[in-house]
Formats: C-alpha cells, sequence, structure tokens
C-alpha cells in the first residue's frame, strides 16, 4: 500500500451502458474504498476512546463523535491511502484527471462510510440514492473530486450479506481480511498517529478483498457495472432473463392491481413466518428436545402450490357463497372476528395482523408474547389458507366477511419451477467437490434469494438525500401509488416481473405447512420459527411428519408430472451419494438440554456442556459465557466487558450516528494533537443487553401460573383472564 502522492498512471478500457439520453461510458476499473475511524466520548469535558473497560454510566451521560484517521483506495488491487478527507478529495481529482468517465467504487457496509462521505461528497443534483430505510444505503452516485464524472458508490454487504471476515472461505478468495491486526481500543487516533505495518497491512486487505470479490463476480458478468446491486438482485436478473426467453414476461403486469384499493388489499394480507415460544415451556429446562427442520420450505411452497394468476378483483357479497369454496380461485378476504379463543396452546394469529385502514384493530385480547389468544373483537386482512388456520385454530362466536377478493388460481411457469429445481440440485449435488464450489455457492445463494424475490415490494416509501447529504422520505400517498401502479402496469417496463401476490401466497403456505404440524403435537411444541419445530417426546410425532413428508412429496410430483419434468429431481443426491428430498421435516438431532424464553430467545445444548445461543441482537459469542442451561434466565444481562470473568471480550456495539458534530481538536495515543471540522460522523460503543419478557408476555405467564392453567380447563381460564384483562381496558 502506497501513500497517494506515489500515484502511477494506468490504462483501461471504457464500456457504454445504456442507449439514448441514458447513454453513459465507464471505465472497466475496480475501485474500492475503506476507512477506519477512531470512536470518541466526551465525559467531564474530556475526550476518551471507546473502550470495553469503561463503565456502562459513562457511556449513557457522555457526547459520542466519530471521526476518520486513515482512507485506503484501491486502484485494481494497487492501494492508496491518505490521512484526511482534503487528500481524499484531492486524490479523486487526480484520478478524474486520468479516468473522466464514470465510475464504480465499492464499498463493504457502504452505510457507514457514507455517513461521513455526506459531508464530503459533491453531489450531482439527482444521487439516485437506493436505500432500505434511512442511513441504510446499498448505493449512491457522488462527483468525482472537483471534476464532473461520476462515481458510482455500491455496497458489497448488500451484495454478499456476508462480514468481509467471511468472503475469503465462503467465496473461495486468494485474500482474507486481517482480523487482530489492529487494535481499535489501543486509544484515540488521528490523522498524525503513526500506523505500524500491521495495522497499515490490516487497512490494505480491506480494500484487497473487496477487490477480489469483484474479480469473482466478473468471472459471471460481462462488466463491472452489469454486477447486481444485492444478493436477491442476482438471482432477480437470472430469473427476469428466463421470463423473457419464455416470452411470459408480462405475466406480471396481468396480476399487478391497477389501483390503491387492490394494492392496499395485497399488502396488507403479506406476512412472513411465524415464530414464538410455547407459554407452558417459556423460561424452564427442557431435556431431550427433538429437532425437526423444513428443507427449502419456501421453494417447496413455489413448486408445489397454486398461485394467483391474474390481478384480484374484488366481488359482489352476494357471491361469496360462490368463491368462498372453488379452488380454481385464490381469495384474500378482509374480516371482522368476534369473541375468538384459541383451542390450544400454540396461538396463530399475531396482533401485529389485525389492522384495518386506520390502523390497529383488536379490542379485549388476551396476548401471549405478541400471539392472540382470546380477544373480544378484531380485524384482519388474510388469505383463504390464513382463514382456514383460524377456523381451526379458535373458537369464533361471530365472523363478518367484510370484503372478498379472487383470482385464477394457476401453477407458476415451467420455466421458473426448473430454476427452482436447478438451484437446488447445484446445492445438493456439488457441495463438498473442490472443483465446484463457484456453482455450489451460486445454487445456494440463488436458492436462499428466492424468497426474497418473491416478497420484494415494487412500491414503498423512498429514502433520498438532497445536493447536500442531507436525508428526507418521500412518503407514500394514494395518489403516488396509483402514479406508481400505472407506470408497473405499462408493457414498457420489464423491471416489474414477479408479482407481489406470488409472495403473499407462499409465505401462507409456508405458515400452513409449519403450523398444520405444529396443533397435531400441540402440548408437546416447545418452540417454532418459520420452518423448524423443536419438541419433546418427539418418537411419539414421528407419524405426523412421516405423513407430511408423504403428501408434501406428493404434491411436489403432481406438480412435476403437470410439467413433465422428471421426479428425480425432487431429490438429488449428495457427493455421499445419499438422496435429499425437496420439502420433507428432517431430524437436527435431540438436544440434551434447552431452554426457551421467547421469539428468538433460546438456549440449546446437545451434550450438556456446550451451549449455542440465539438471542436477537447479541453475537453468538456469548455462547461461551453459559456454563450451565441455569445460567440463561429471565434478567441475565450480557455484559460488553467480559475479559476478567471469561478472558475475551464479546461485545455488542450500539452505533450512534452524530449529524452535528462540533469542531475537535483530539490528541491521539501517542501525543500527535490535530483539529476535525466535520459535521457527520458514527461512534461505536459497547453496550449490553438484557433478557427479558415484554409486559405481556410476563402478564400472560403471570396469570398462567396463579390460575394453574390446564389444558382441559381452557374455557373456564378464558373467562378468568378475560374478566382480568376487561377490567383494566379504560372506558
Amino acid at each position: 500500500m502506497e501513500h497517494y502522492t506515489h500515484f502511477k498512471s494506468f490504462d483501461f478500457d471504457i464500456y457504454t451502458v445504456g442507449r439514448g439520453k441514458n447513454k453513459c461510458e465507464y471505465s472497466n476499473i475496480i475501485y474500492t474504498f475503506d476507512i477506519e475511524t477512531t470512536n470518541i466520548i466526551k465525559y467531564k469535558n474530556e475526550l476518551m476512546c471507546v473502550k470495553p473497560s469503561i463503565d456502562k454510566e459513562i457511556y449513557q451521560k457522555s457526547e459520542k463523535y466519530g471521526v476518520m484517521y486513515i482512507w485506503q483506495l484501491g486502484i485494481n488491487n494497487n492501494i492508496y491511502y491518505g490521512r484526511t478527507w482534503e487528500e481524499f478529495l484531492a486524490f479523486l481529482t487526480i484520478i478524474n484527471d486520468f479516468d473522466p468517465y464514470n465510475k464504480i467504487f465499492f464499498v463493504h457496509n457502504l452505510s457507514f462510510e457514507f455517513e461521513y462521505l455526506r459531508s464530503v461528497l459533491k453531489f450531482p443534483d439527482d444521487p439516485q440514492i437506493i436505500a432500505r430505510a434511512n442511513r441504510n444505503v446499498i448505493k449512491f452516485n457522488s462527483l468525482c473530486g472537483l471534476g464532473d464524472s461520476i462515481i458510482e458508490w455500491r455496497c458489497t454487504l448488500a451484495l454478499t450479506c456476508m462480514k468481509l471476515e467471511l468472503l475469503a472461505d465462503d467465496f473461495n478468495l486468494p485474500h482474507a481480511k486481517l482480523t487482530g491486526y489492529l487494535d481499535y481500543n489501543k486509544g484515540l487516533r488521528n490523522s498524525l498517529t503513526e500506523l505500524s505495518k500491521n495495522e497499515l497491512d490490516y487497512c490494505e486487505y480491506d480494500c484487497i478483498v473487496v477487490y477480489d470479490l469483484i474479480k469473482y463476480f466478473l468471472k459471471q458478468y460481462k462488466n463491472i457495472h452489469d454486477i447486481p446491486l444485492t444478493q436477491t438482485g442476482i438471482v432477480r436478473r437470472e430469473v427476469k432473463k428466463i421470463f423473457i426467453k419464455n416470452k411470459i414476461i408480462q405475466l406480471a403486469k396481468k396480476c399487478s392491481p391497477l389501483n390503491y384499493e387492490g394494492w392496499r388489499i395485497e399488502n396488507n394480507a403479506f406476512r412472513g413466518g411465524i415464530t414464538h415460544t410455547n407459554y407452558i415451556y417459556a423460561d424452564i429446562p427442557i431435556y431431550y428436545c427433538g429437532s425437526k427442520d423444513e428443507t427449502s420450505a419456501y421453494p417447496t411452497m413455489l413448486i408445489a402450490k397454486l398461485y394467483p394468476m391474474e390481478r384480484f378483483r374484488k366481488v359482489f357479497k352476494s357471491m361469496y357463497s360462490y368463491y368462498i369454496n372453488d379452488s380454481n380461485y385464490c381469495k384474500l378476504f378482509r374480516i371482522k372476528l368476534k369473541n375468538i379463543k384459541s383451542r390450544y396452546y400454540n396461538t396463530y394469529i399475531s396482533e401485529s395482523w389485525c389492522i384495518d385502514d386506520l390502523g390497529k384493530h383488536i379490542k379485549g385480547a388476551i396476548l401471549d408474547n405478541g400471539r392472540v389468544k382470546a380477544c373480544k373483537e378484531c380485524e384482519l386482512t388474510i388469505t383463504e389458507i390464513d382463514l382456514k388456520l383460524i377456523r381451526e385454530c379458535y373458537i369464533i362466536q361471530k365472523e363478518e366477511i367484510q370484503e372478498m377478493w379472487v383470482s385464477k388460481a394457476g401453477r407458476l411457469p415451467k420455466c421458473f419451477i426448473e430454476f427452482i429445481l436447478k438451484q437446488y440440485a447445484d446445492k445438493t449435488t456439488l457441495k463438498g467437490i473442490k472443483e465446484k464450489e463457484v456453482e455450489y455457492l451460486n445454487g445456494k445463494q440463488k436458492l436462499n434469494s428466492l424468497y426474497g424475490m418473491s416478497v420484494t415490494r415494487n412500491i414503498s416509501m423512498e429514502y433520498k438525500i438532497d445536493k447536500n447529504g442531507e436525508w428526507y422520505n418521500v412518503p407514500l400517498s394514494v395518489d403516488k401509488i396509483n402514479e406508481k401502479l400505472k407506470e408497473q402496469a405499462s408493457f414498457h417496463d420489464y423491471s416489474y416481473f414477479m408479482p407481489f401476490s406470488w409472495g403473499v401466497f407462499c409465505t401462507a403456505y409456508a405458515r400452513q405447512a409449519l403450523f398444520s404440524n405444529i396443533i397435531k403435537c400441540d402440548s408437546d411444541v416447545c418452540y417454532y420459527d418459520t420452518d423448524s419445530i423443536k419438541l419433546i417426546n418427539y418418537q411419539e410425532h414421528e407419524h405426523i411428519f412421516e405423513e407430511y413428508n408423504k403428501q408434501i412429496t406428493k404434491e411436489l410430483e403432481e406438480a412435476c408430472k403437470f410439467y413433465n419434468i422428471d421426479i428425480e429431481k425432487l431429490a438429488p443426491k449428495t457427493i455421499e451419494g445419499i438422496k435429499k428430498p425437496l420439502g420433507v421435516f428432517d431430524d437436527e438431532g435431540v438436544y440434551k438440554v434447552c431452554k426457551f424464553m421467547g421469539a428468538k430467545k433460546y438456549c440449546t445444548s446437545y451434550d450438556g456442556k456446550e451451549f449455542e445461543l440465539t438471542v436477537a441482537g447479541v453475537p453468538k459469542d456469548y455462547s461461551n459465557i453459559i456454563k450451565s442451561i441455569d445460567d440463561f434466565k429471565d434478567g441475565m444481562v450480557f455484559n460488553y466487558n467480559t475479559k476478567e470473568l471469561y478472558g475475551e471480550n464479546y461485545d455488542k456495539l450500539q452505533a450512534f450516528h452524530n449529524d452535528n458534530q462540533p469542531e475537535l481538536t483530539i490528541t491521539d495515543y501517542q501525543g500527535n494533537t490535530t483539529t476535525y471540522n466535520l459535521k457527520s460522523g458514527i461512534c461505536l460503543y459497547p453496550t449490553t443487553y438484557k433478557l427479558n419478557k415484554s409486559s405481556d408476555h410476563e402478564e400472560f405467564l403471570n396469570w398462567y401460573n396463579s390460575v394453574n392453567f390446564h389444558y382441559e380447563t381452557d374455557n373456564v381460564v378464558y373467562q378468568t383472564l378475560l374478566m382480568l384483562k376487561n377490567s383494566k381496558i379504560k372506558k
């Protein structure tokens, strides 16, 4: 790695993207960029480096800042660096003189760098930012220094969904991140801090790994611009080409809603997987708990089931009885339920599903960690698959269908089914074959991205920046939605090729596959999550999963026969010659001991000695601090300063975004002093996590324990719970 003043000129080719007014010329150089920053807190007028040894109260009371002390810019495999933003802008101008064409800069976790760059760079009138949310950036455009060429900044984290340190192994890259070469907690650093060879190597390799990654993708794409922006975009582009080739690209147009009312019913009917802990097993050790896992649940549903093949249309009430049981139609309902009670320990409806046009709509509810155990009234927008499950899972005093929407049902296109089966085959048959590692990884990633592609919302709130790098939102209005739907329905717009309604029904079918088996094992189910079930007395329920496996295999075979596809493709063989049938529930082993405390909050062990931790927001490394299942309990605090107790720090970092940083004069740990004047920055500081229950969940469990809840006395208990709950409702 060399200082940018040692820059050497380079040769490059150019290529053209777009046509007519949209025609642009790009250079074929792989540019990479990264920065290292120092995290600063100001406590009692003293600037300090963020360290695990600092007390939590100090972090809570301190001001927080972040400054850059070195940047790296890769031009192919030549990495240059500088120490100030002024040097960076000067280098961009030098690059623009040699390469006056549009350029693409790749950054791993662009959202982080962007918070600094937005106060440094100059932006065109339309920066063309693509962001999932405020501060979650996938792509944006800027000017190149003092030049007028465009830099298109892209995020390789969005492309891979992997940490930088994992890329070398997963993509078989020649270089790996030099983890451990730079100690972030050593002390304050600034642009004058002398960096060691190890520290400089660490900085250099962060760019080299990204360069290797882009070289990997260029084996599959004709130029740099052609590389998709996201992991889902990889599979979207391939499926889109297949749809165009088979002349079915317009199918999405036929399924697209024409107005806000049709868009609203589809969007309100969408929900993802379901995750929950059975309250009778919450917060207690469970011994010898079996685990069942469904193989590629979403791809299975895309192949086996029927989907909307035209846009949904609203039907008159007089026609409800005609359509309600007609399997030739997919159906969406807006429905009101009154005085409902769950028949089972495990409940299906989530409080978050209960909405109407004005927002939340649920009254007199008994909630089990967000799941509706009983309520006086609720309103939902659901598919007929959900309605069937709700009728099976609840005693319902009154049901009012307020709206019914129907669409002709049919199987998904054959070319799409064949694509799914190929990805499943590549994932299964190529695993472990060294010379086929690229094909294996491609198949695995594409298979995993199918779900994301099928549930991509084509119309959503837009997150933008202005010419000064300031964030603003473009909210959705009815007029805006109608305008976008009109564009989407245009037969000249190929960007919309996958109906959102397919994703709505795919997830509904997956919930049905999971929950229909849960209620058959009801009192023995401890925990479930999207495509897995953890249960006791698992041997007694083997026949339930065997029956399901036969049924889903039969449905998959019927789909293959419909399209004249070889059914052997449903069960490709591994390198060892073992068949791996698609869609079936497999055994994932038996935990010697485990404990479940809520959705995404559990601890398991196969041998009773080594534990695996799954707690949303807590790093997996914290598993090492659990020596007994009794350590995992309500009120447990995952501290950030664990080195004294466990020999190693397991840091969970929280990001503080400072949009109004003052002028900062920083003296580093070597005694060098310099001044920074940058408006925006990020401070990453360690934080704790306390394991606890939501107030509703704790309230429900307290009621359950106080009234000695038993399955046989559900009705009596419900009356008690409702009485208690209703006494708290404000009139």
